[in-house]
């Protein structure tokens, strides 16, 4: 595995403290510089994240929302900055500890591609329901990722949900300029759709996945996620989303 430190970003998204954080950030500063991008959090997460920049002064960066501001800004923000400051690659995922740290090393190793999705392995511990909306999100999303009617396959992604991704300079460099109709995890699905209707390339890599009741990844978002997939669905046939 060859690459330049100072060429990845990993931006993790911070509303509130996360007892695993620590060790995510002790881990990921072996790999890659880091981008703590606080969601406009209390007084107490503020001041643990400063600890953190202050424990790896020259692995951190900040960068903190005036407001409330939800996922899809609060990674927008994340991704401008490392556009600005000309990063080769941004990496992205839950700081929850649900993703193993290390299995970053899956996606530096990777070869160059537009987008590269953490395929989550072994998902048995996480609720049936979950996993019934992710699975049905990722059909749809395969089926409207592809103009013909008849090919229902489309890419065939695995895994279309998972935020612990890879994006290049081209990548996120396009959605930081766009004008995004996510505003949770929803980004996820948005983000590869506008991905690969740019014609970027899109892989996935087989990770680790350890459910944590802890994550965002709720009912509730995962509907989110499914909500947004069905009016591309409704887009693909000609209907009003």
């Amino acid at each position: 595995m060859s690459y330049m430190k100072d060429t990845y970003l990993t931006l993790l998204y911070i509303d509130k403290p996360e007892t695993s954080l620590p060790e995510t950030v002790k881990t990921i500063s072996k790999y890659t510089e880091i981008c703590l991008l606080d969601d406009y959090s209390e007084k107490g997460c503020r001041e643990f994240l400063v600890h953190l920049q202050e424990t790896y002064p020259e692995s951190i960066t900040i960068l903190r929302m005036e407001a409330k501001s939800g996922l899809s800004k609060t990674l927008q923000k994340g991704m401008k900055y490392a556009a600005e400051k000309g990063y080769n690659y941004i990496i992205t995922f839950d700081t929850d500890s649900s993703y193993d740290a290390e299995s970053i090393t899956s996606f530096l190793a990777h070869p160059p591609c537009d987008l590269v999705i953490g395929k989550r392995e072994n998902q048995t511990n996480a609720p049936l329901l979950r996993r019934l909306l992710a699975f049905t999100t990722t059909r749809i999303m395969n089926y409207c990722m592809v103009d013909s009617l008849m090919n229902v396959v489309g890419p065939n992604l695995e895994d279309c949900t998972s935020s612990f991704r890879r994006y290049s300079y081209r990548a996120f460099n396009l959605l930081a300029k766009k004008e995004l109709e996510s505003s949770e995890e929803d980004f996820h699905i948005e983000s590869l759709f506008i991905i690969q209707q740019n014609y970027g390339n899109v892989d996935e890599v087989e990770i680790p996945y350890l459910y944590k009741k802890n994550s965002p990844w709720t009912s509730k978002s995962m509907q989110n996620s499914l909500n947004y997939s069905l009016r591309l669905f409704k887009k693909k046939f000609g209907f009003k989303a």
